[in-house]
């Protein structure tokens, strides 16, 4: 059995009795080839699940206790516990039709169909008035028979839009993961796509459906650059998941999140602040998708310039025990953020203490534990090359900006020269500038004009780069650096 670490794993964590469920319902034979078994997954750093040795006895005991635990009430909602309890009766109902019990197979068929409407589990419903309505149609009412092929009519078609959903979502991520970036033909194919889904009738709208109709607007907007479409399209779809399905938490926080990070690029702060305690309510405390809602609220505190709120969120999330298990790349965005709120707090706070404030901070350590830059092929680490120069800007190292010098230049002229990164290709030309004139703020003044007025030519909402490539406006930065050379403070 190829997949039975994670079989393992569901089996200890569906039921409300956690791991202790196996030990109280397998044989001692069977426990110990459980613990045998778990002891070779938790001690082999690579394991060919091909080559783990299951009796079929032994897997026809997981598999039955599987089918015969209730789920987690903690861990599971309403709405996944009822559909779980369909999948068990409809497959009760189909062995007992197959040995030929039809009565009490249909029986069962009507609990599945009832439970399916109420839940709108559509399989649930689809199966089981194809089977009723055959059995009526012979031994009972016409009009029933009738009632159930107009029934499995409807099914049908919902199932057959479910599936179309399905496909765009998937053809669309495929294309992702392997261009990973906005081509002509994903344009082109997310707005067909898009323009399909949009008119079929919402009663023929499952939760289903609306997840994956929720990807293919993203796409389609995100590819067209139309951000404020985009956070209309969302915030109607969070609230169709609010009326319809109130229990299912994971959808409708996962939908939050896509909000929020939208809103935030388009300087929606104080909406984008709301939702964020909106999202925060739904989820667990410490689970990954509550660590992207705090790293959301320093990314929204770092465009509206409250950095002193982005290095707090940052210093309570490092001290949570759940932090360093993290993956590396939400970890990496998290302190990408922290880093430009450090160095913005340093600039604000003049020439005098802001070194001191790095050093206190100690930020060398955490820009040197981030990716080089050099090994970019998308332009994707802008950001780091901006927090360096600015880090060596303010600690003044003449040594390290020298090194940098011509690594940037051939980074601008390699990865830099699409008309997204133009904003960051400008930005980027000005700070090399600051050691070129030797941090004589007059001299960088006459000698970034031009960079400046490029930058402002197309301002930050109109911009078409990705929302980790301009973690906070340019000219705050720049604004709060030029005040920096001149020696004020204004913290």
């Amino acid at each position: 059995m190829r997949t039975l670490p994670e079989f393992l794993y569901a089996l200890e964590n569906f039921s409300s009795h956690g791991k202790d469920l196996l030990n109280r319902e397998l044989e001692e034979s069977e426990y110990e080839e459980y613990v045998k078994l778990k002891k070779i997954i938790e001690t082999s750093p690579r394991i060919d699940s091909r080559k783990l040795k299951v009796s079929s006895k032994f897997k026809s005991k997981l598999f039955n206790i599987l089918f015969s635990t209730p789920l987690s009430k903690s861990k599971y909602n309403l709405t996944q516990r009822n559909i779980v309890e369909i999948v068990k009766l409809k497959a009760v109902a189909d062995i007992l039709r197959l040995l030929a019990f039809s009565r009490p197979s249909n029986e069962i068929f009507k609990k599945v169909r009832a439970k399916s409407m109420k839940y709108e589990f559509n399989d649930g419903v689809l199966s089981s008035v194809r089977r009723l309505m055959r059995h009526e149609a012979d031994y009972g009412s016409r009009r029933k028979a009738a009632a159930y092929y107009e029934d499995a009519q409807f099914a049908l078609k919902k199932q057959s839009y479910q599936i179309q959903s399905e496909w765009y979502s998937a053809d669309l991520r495929h294309h992702f993961s392997k261009y990973k970036e906005i081509t002509r033909t994903i344009r082109e194919k997310s707005k067909k796509y898009f323009l399909e889904l949009n008119e079929i009738p919402e009663e023929y709208w499952s939760w289903e459906f609306l997840v994956n109709f929720n990807t293919v607007g993203i796409i389609h907007f995100e590819s067209s650059f139309e951000y404020y479409k985009l956070c209309d399209f969302l915030a109607y779809n969070l609230e169709q998941f609010k009326q319809r399905y109130p229990e299912l938490s994971g959808p409708i926080s996962s939908v939050t999140v896509y909000y929020v990070y939208y809103l935030i690029r388009i300087k929606e702060i104080l909406k984008a602040k709301e939702q964020i305690e909106i999202g925060l309510s739904f989820c667990k405390k410490h689970s990954l998708r509550w660590f992207r809602f705090k790293e959301l609220e320093m990314l929204n505190s770092l465009r509206s310039a409250d950095t002193e709120s982005s290095v707090s969120i940052y210093v309570k999330l490092k001290s949570e025990s759940r932090y360093s298990t993290l993956g590396s790349a939400i970890r990496n965005r998290i302190e990408l953020i922290w880093l430009f709120a450090c160095i913005y707090n340093a600039l604000k706070a003049g020439k005098v203490e802001g070194p001191k404030l790095l050093k206190d901070f100690r930020l060398g350590k955490y820009l040197n534990s981030i990716p080089d830059f050099t090994i970019d092929k998308k332009g994707m680490n802008v950001p780091i090359i901006i927090v360096q120069l600015l880090y060596y800007i303010i600690m003044r190292d003449l040594d390290k900006l020298d090194d940098r010098f011509e690594a940037v230049q051939k980074y601008l002229t390699r990865h830099m020269k699409s008309d997204p990164l133009y904003r960051s290709s400008s930005f980027v030309k000005m700070l090399l500038q600051v050691p070129k004139q030797n941090f004589h703020p007059a001299a960088i003044s006459r000698h970034t004009v031009k960079y400046l007025k490029n930058l402002k030519s197309i301002p930050f909402l109109k911009s078409k780069q990705p929302i980790e490539i301009e973690l906070m406006e340019y000219e705050l930065i720049w604004d709060a650096l030029m005040d920096y050379l001149k020696g004020k403070v204004t913290n």
